[in-house]
């Protein structure tokens, strides 16, 4: 399980950094909808890592603090579903706000 858990989370450090590679060059931060998918999926991919290592955090803290104890046999699966899916609602969310105009880039004037 605790190899699951890494792999997730290296998966999630990888995409974000091909993402943030890819979308730092000068053709993607010229097209608005570019800019702003290439925003959304580095925001979606950061909090996707977080949320596995806090997964990993916890399973730590269990491993060390619940030792004779069994885990629950759908750890994994409620661990991924709350990895890969909370993130997903927030960055809906912040897609869905439409009046700050989330995701932009600002010129300078």
């Amino acid at each position: 399980m605790v190899s699951k858990i890494l792999v997730n989370l290296c998966i999630s450090l990888a995409i974000t950094n091909i993402i943030f590679l890819a979308g730092m060059q000068p053709y993607a931060s010229k097209i608005t909808g570019v800019c702003k998918a290439v925003a959304a999926l580095i925001h979606y991919f950061l909090l996707t890592s977080l949320m596995w290592m806090a997964v990993e955090a916890l399973n730590v803290f269990l491993g060390v603090v619940v030792v004779f104890k069994t885990y629950q046999t759908s750890f994994m699966l409620r661990s991924s579903i709350l990895a890969w899916g909370l993130p997903a609602v927030i960055v809906a969310i912040t897609l869905g706000i439409n009046y700050t105009n989330n995701y932009t880039r600002i010129a300078q004037v």
